[in-house]
């Protein structure tokens, strides 16, 4: 279980090199660490899971949190790419993609300022937008029925652990906010799949995701 994360906040100008590295390190190449224990044993064995704990962020991107955001995609991307390659071992591998939680978590407290606040001033008005980020959410999670619970996410988990091994789809979407990434996801996995049989592949491909009654 990959679950390993953690946020950035501010004009994506204003970072440094150094802390856009520290934040991919954290939510992307960490997952690779952890995998690279685990797969051994997995293969060995002909089954497994990988599960991670991704955002809906990796597929439709919000300014003001650029550093973050990046480290989320890559982080999907290594999972899905490295989902491919086990796939053919009996090992399945599902990213839990949450929305942002505006109750029950620190989300935007004690947040890592960028390095260069000099250039933050450059941008006026706009970067004073970064902090009502919060409270933008949360009322998009009120017009929406109220927040959710963090406990979305491990029941989720508990959900996937009970499907049937090999028809676990790649990704599934904890989402408060309702951004329609699962249309996104219904399209990508259509092209992804059409792609992988051209080029002899199937074998690797994931179920389709799962679609809302």
């Amino acid at each position: 279980m990959n679950n390993a994360g953690m946020l950035m906040a501010g004009l994506t100008e204003a970072f440094s090199a150094e802390q856009v590295a520290r934040i991919i390190d954290t939510n992307a190449i960490s997952w690779l660490r952890v995998n690279r224990v685990a797969l051994p044993s997995m293969r060995r064995q002909g089954n497994g899971l990988l599960m991670y704990v991704g955002s809906t962020t990796s597929q439709l991107h919000e300014p003001f949190i650029g550093p973050y955001v990046a480290s989320k995609a890559a982080g999907d991307a290594l999972a899905e790419i490295m989902g491919m390659e086990i796939r053919p071992f009996g090992i399945d591998s599902v990213i839990l993609v949450p929305g942002a939680f505006t109750s029950g978590t620190e989300h935007f407290a004690e947040l890592p300022a960028p390095a260069y606040p000099a250039i933050t001033q450059q941008y006026g008005e706009l970067a004073k937008r970064i902090e009502t980020l919060g409270d933008r959410l949360h009322a998009i999670d009120i017009a929406n029925g109220g927040p959710l619970d963090v406990s979305a996410v491990g029941l989720a988990a508990v959900e996937v652990l009970a499907m049937p091994p090999g028809r676990r789809p790649l990704r599934m979407f904890i989402d408060g906010q309702r951004k329609g990434t699962e249309a996104i996801e219904e399209i990508s996995h259509e092209k992804q799949d059409s792609f992988l049989r051209k080029m002899g592949l199937e074998d690797l491909a994931f179920p389709a995701p799962l679609t809302k009654d």
